[in-house]
């Protein structure tokens, strides 16, 4: 807990936001994933606990941005304060001060553009003060819809996609505030004048890949003199010349950094913006950027080549061994023992052995109301038993010997250890199949209480190896066997090969583990399912219960199958989770 909120700490000023934590002694919990366009666009979706976030100032012509999407929220700045809402946008230069105030927990998309892409697309210096533009009418609904798509695909974007949206998304940012009047008018001009110049703005923005783009054409196309034109150029401290040169070297520069145009060479990409020489392309290139064209396109190369994304969190604790070898030595025989009470902790790094029996898992189901059935800290190490749902379709092999295997498949007319299979009513008042109706049939050991995790940390189980669970059966001894079942919710119920057809077959196959991870599996017999009456005197006309015991007698076993045939196995579990924050049974 003390070292949450300086890590959180350090994570916001990366991006140029400094968190105030003092809440009370609340528990805490934050989450960042961030990207850094080739152009430098800075992109945060953060998700945190109630706080106050304060935009520090920096001397840099960046614009920031930051799209409201859940929570609480107060935008303060120079003694205001304004409510925001969910799709508002909250707006500044880097050079303005200001914070907001979380009341709840809430998420955020934050944008950071650099000066130089905005630049090209002014008519003069940004003069735009902080502010609240509303996403709930007008262009501003649909530029908060465009930041809230990106804000919730940006992580799943190639790099090339990317690099593609920052080259509309500056000047989307631009418009978007300038229709909106957030962005004072420059250089005095008057509202016609104005005018004027954003249609000359889009007019240039259009043609710049034609080289004979002159302010002639300019002047015959809006009626007007070549001087009278000038003057409105002038008037936002630049000229015609230096504003077509400056749209056409920062395309280029987003071509050089697109890996969708790495097929073209430099001179290729300079011709295609409207410049007709390739040295004189070089030479403004170098004055503007400090870098010739080709060194700028091996450095975005390289920095394509890293991870965009970063994922802030807690982390693993201190001393844990990533290089953490598999457990080795004796096993114990599976369910030899059984806790019924929730082991405790000593200590970080203990290694806990937890066995499955009627007493430690439950079946077909998650709930969050559900007690642990063992404590560990951060960076223990757990060996966790489990069981397949299909045990019941060869008690001989895969359940009898075995404690815990019987413990949880123990089903008489007196007694079912236990009871509820599945998230359905515990009275079967559906289908009459059992407790739980069988929806959801897997047999999940746990739960397992992870010290110190809060909601909306990041818990990251490595799995370090998986042994498969040998027969108890001293028949069987050392062997392994599973169960595959062709059922009626499955592809093969219906295209099986041999009449009668649809039929459910069950195929107990054995797996040899001679060779340690290149394991194989072969089978060992087959047969066709027949109704089962279960313990409790409900007929089976199909598997759409699990555990049901088998009858023997009422199958016939087919041992001439698949002779000769291996299958390569690859061991997973059915389902990993962790507890879900809807109230009941999922």
């Amino acid at each position: 807990m003390q070292l949450r909120p300086s890590a959180w700490r350090e994570t916001l000023l990366q991006h140029w936001l400094r968190p105030d934590l003092t809440g009370g002694g609340r528990p805490m919990h934050g989450t960042v994933l961030a990207a850094r366009s080739p152009q430098g666009i800075g992109m945060a979706r953060i998700s945190a606990s109630p706080q106050t976030i304060e935009r520090l100032v920096d001397r840099s012509d960046a614009v920031w941005l930051s799209l409201h999407i859940a929570g609480e929220a107060a935008l303060f700045e120079g003694g205001n304060t304004v409510p925001v809402v969910p799709g508002d946008i909250v707006y500044s230069t880097s050079a303005a001060g200001l914070g907001l105030n979380f009341g709840s927990d809430f998420r955020q998309f934050v944008l950071r553009i650099p000066g130089e892409p905005l630049k090209a697309r002014l008519p003069g210096p940004l003069a735009l003060a902080a502010g609240c533009l509303s996403g709930r009418s007008g262009l501003g609904r649909v530029f908060a819809g465009t930041l809230g798509a990106l804000a919730e695909s940006f992580d799943s974007l190639g790099d090339d996609q990317i690099a593609s949206i920052e080259q509309t998304l500056s000047e989307f940012v631009i418009t978007s505030l300038a229709e909106s009047g957030v962005i004072a008018a420059q250089g005095g001009m008057r509202a016609s004048h104005g005018a004027l110049f954003n249609r000359l703005l889009r007019y240039i923005d259009a043609n710049l890949s034609d080289s004979e783009l002159s302010l002639g054409q300019l002047a015959r196309r809006e009626r007007t003199s070549e001087r009278t034109l000038q003057k409105l150029f002038e008037a936002s401290g630049q000229t015609f010349s230096s504003h077509v040169r400056q749209k056409r070297l920062e395309h280029c520069r987003a071509d050089l950094a697109n890996r969708l145009y790495s097929h073209l060479s430099v001179s290729d990409i300079c011709f295609r913006w409207g410049f007709n020489d390739a040295a004189h392309f070089s030479r403004a290139f170098r004055e503007q950027f400090q870098v010739s064209p080709r060194q700028y396109r091996q450095q975005a190369s390289e920095a394509s080549q890293q991870s965009l994304r970063v994922v802030a969190h807690r982390g693993w604790p201190a001393g844990y061994r990533d290089d953490a070898p598999p457990v080795t030595g004796d096993r114990p025989a599976p369910g030899a023992t059984v806790d019924s009470e929730p082991a405790a902790v000593s200590g970080a790094g203990q290694h806990h052995h937890l066995c499955a029996s009627d007493k430690t898992i439950h079946w077909g189901y998650f709930s969050q109301s559900l007690a642990p059935v063992l404590r560990v800290n951060s960076g223990d190490l757990v060996t966790i038993e489990t069981l397949t749902q299909h045990a019941y379709d060869d008690y001989e092999r895969m359940i009898k010997g075995d404690s815990g295997a019987e413990s949880v498949f123990h089903w008489t007319p007196e007694r079912k250890n236990v009871d509820r299979r599945g998230a359905g009513p515990s009275d079967a008042s559906i289908y009459g199949r059992g407790s739980g109706e069988g929806f959801g049939v897997h047999i999940c050991t746990g739960p397992v209480y992870v010290h110190d995790a809060r909601p909306g940390d990041v818990l990251e189980v490595r799995i370090i190896d998986v042994l498969p669970r040998l027969s108890a059966n001293a028949k069987f001894a050392g062997r392994v066997f599973g169960s595959n079942a062709a059922t009626w919710w499955g592809f093969h119920y219906s295209e099986l090969l041999t009449e009668p057809k649809p039929r459910e077959v069950v195929t107990i196959y054995e797996i040899d583990c001679s060779h340690g991870h290149g394991a194989s599996a072969h089978a060992v017999y087959n047969y066709r399912w027949t109704p089962q009456r279960d313990p409790s005197g409900v007929v089976h006309p199909t598997i759409d219960y699990p555990g049901i015991p088998v009858d023997r007698g009422s199958i016939v076993e087919n041992h001439d199958v698949l002779k000769n045939v291996k299958i390569p196995v690859r061991p997973h579990f059915g389902v990993i989770a962790v507890a879900p924050r809807e109230v009941g049974m999922v």
